[in-house]
């Protein structure tokens, strides 16, 4: 690879000699990403999903075609099944507080975990009373999986993982993880902010229910994530924000949610960061 020619496509280092290292909390973005957001501001910065309008069009078959980018991109059919986010963290979010949990389910994570997939389940175990359990690391803070494994039984209905982890860099083996999990009955969410920029990552093999990374990691625009869900647990999956576009009919007294998945999208949505 000649990485000259690769700088001259990122303003921020092509024209100095400093060397960006800081892409695990976010990377920097090419000519290519910027000038496709600068088109959207100048030539058609319109809404998705809601106008008939032609630049309103351009949006949402722009928004159609991203999702089919992703959907081509982490190796699975449905487009409808990534849900536009912040970043991993909303996405993690959304998730652990839309799972239909009641006292006493268990929910297993590693003990490295970073606080977006600690803290929301500590809020659970809190408000609603679950079990936290936690499967210990290696001696060099590696995934343990005998302890993974130890940690598993019935009253588990949640395994939420960190595919790599964001202080040691060691990746935990989640097809293995899916597959152990998804015999005790319980739904897998993988928070892959930090491994889906590095590493080629194909969501029909690993067979997570829910997949979480944050865009801004991978040369994408701030303030974009995504989530994706399989269809059948995001049709049991409660909206963590709703109102605007995430409805279908409303009377006084009832709603009907709207599709998937535009039911986990609320309110105008940032068109400029999704076209980039």
């Amino acid at each position: 690879m000649d990485m000259e020619s690769v700088r001259k496509d990122f303003p921020t280092i092509r024209s100095k000699k400093g060397i960006y290292l800081d892409s695990a909390c976010q990377s920097l973005r090419p000519d290519q990403v910027i000038q496709s957001m600068m088109d959207y501001y100048e030539n058609y910065p319109a809404c998705g999903g809601r106008s008939v309008h032609s630049m309103a069009t351009k949006v949402s078959v722009a928004i159609d075609e991203c999702r089919e980018a992703l959907a081509s991109f982490f190796g699975t059919k449905d487009p409808e099944c990534y849900i536009f986010t912040k970043n991993s963290t909303e996405g993690l979010n959304t998730a652990a507080f839309g799972l239909d949990l009641k006292k006493g389910d268990a929910v297993v994570t590693t003990d490295t975990e970073h606080n977006s997939n600690h803290v929301p389940w500590l809020r659970l175990k809190d408000t609603v009373g679950i079990e936290r359990r936690f499967s210990k690391s290696g001696k060099t803070g590696e995934f343990d999986i005998e302890s993974f494994k130890a940690c598993m039984d019935g009253k588990v209905k949640v395994v939420s993982v960190q595919h790599t982890n964001n202080v040691t860099g060691s990746s935990v083996p989640v097809r293995a993880v899916t597959e152990i999990a998804h015999d005790h009955g319980a739904i897998v969410i993988i928070d892959g902010a930090q491994a889906a920029p590095h590493m080629p990552v194909d969501l029909s093999k690993i067979d997570a229910d829910i997949y979480c990374c944050s865009i801004h990691k991978m040369l994408g625009p701030s303030g974009m994530g995504v989530m994706y869900g399989k269809r059948e647990v995001l049709e049991k999956l409660r909206p963590l924000t709703v109102g605007g576009g995430t409805v279908g009919l409303t009377t006084y007294d009832s709603v009907t949610m709207a599709p998937i998945p535009d039911r986990f999208e609320a309110g105008l949505l940032n068109y400029a960061g999704i076209i980039g």
